[in-house]
């Protein structure tokens, strides 16, 4: 538990660093922590702490911070379309996605807790791929880095 909240700590302390480079525009977040998947176990233990530890980070270090907890589909595309109506021409986005993925054909997918997947083809219908929200922006100009590791910085 410590190692990964260093690991985190690390993480937003790089993007504190580094999102002033891109100059002063407004920083935007998105942090969802997803936990309740109905056909695990038992809840998972640490997504939402560490979404609620990364989100106040990031209030701390002076972004805008949307925070989504055991999203849906449906709650996570909303999620992600107010964070595409606030991207201007030098604005920040960081996106930050704690609970579980699974990659098909080279996509990263962040999996939503009312996912339903039997086949390659579920994945790409009901999943939420990372590098959607930057490649898809309709404010286009956007820069990615970093999706692997769990928190994505965007420059539009």
């Amino acid at each position: 538990m410590k190692i990964r909240l260093a690991l985190l700590l690390t993480l937003l302390f790089s993007a504190s660093w580094i999102a002033p480079s891109f100059g002063a525009g407004d920083r935007f977040a998105l942090v969802i922590g997803n936990a309740k998947y109905p056909d695990a176990e038992a809840p998972l233990k640490e997504p939402i702490n560490d979404a609620r530890d990364v989100a106040d980070e990031l209030k701390r270090d002076g972004f805008s911070v949307d925070i989504g907890e055991n999203l849906t589909g449906e709650g996570m595309r909303r999620a992600f379309e107010r964070l595409y109506g606030k991207i201007k021409p030098g604005s920040v986005a960081l996106i930050f996605f704690s609970g579980f993925g699974v990659q098909s054909n080279r996509q990263s997918y962040m999996i939503p807790i009312d996912a339903q997947i039997w086949t390659e083809a579920d994945v790409r219908r009901v999943m939420v791929p990372p590098k959607t929200p930057a490649a898809s922006s309709p404010k286009g100009g956007a820069r990615l880095g970093a999706a692997r590791r769990r928190w994505e910085l965007v420059h539009c």
